[in-house]
């Protein structure tokens, strides 16, 4: 890409540079130059959350069952580290689990968690 840039820049410079009757072509051009930086691609990050938050929602939705990771989300399809977002639904699950443990230990009316 930045040779492409490169070669119109120069490509427009020559032809500008011929088209010019001015006496003040025999002035240096200073030379064109353009920085291309990479921006962070929100959208990448956007799409791998909403598969996590997609992981996150099979597993609440069959709790105490192990989720296969051969049953992945369809949003899920295509992007890189799909084992990473995987494991990171269930990391997310594991402290939302036990967030609600501390409290039902902590509240002598829970029976929501047996606790001898």
């Amino acid at each position: 890409m930045r040779r492409t840039i490169t070669l119109l820049a120069a490509a427009c410079l020559t032809l500008a540079g011929c088209s010019s009757s001015d006496s003040e072509s025999d002035k240096p051009q200073p030379a064109v130059t353009e920085t291309v930086t990479a921006t962070p691609s929100l959208s990448e990050a956007a799409a791998r959350q909403v598969c996590i938050d997609e992981w996150l929602a099979i597993m609440v939705e069959s709790p105490g069952e192990e989720v296969e990771f051969e049953k992945r989300p369809a949003v899920c399809e295509g992007l890189p580290d799909q084992l990473g977002m995987y494991s990171q639904a269930l990391l997310e699950r594991s402290a939302e689990n036990r967030r609600k443990i501390d409290e039902c230990v902590e509240d002598p009316t829970c029976t929501s968690v047996p606790i001898p």
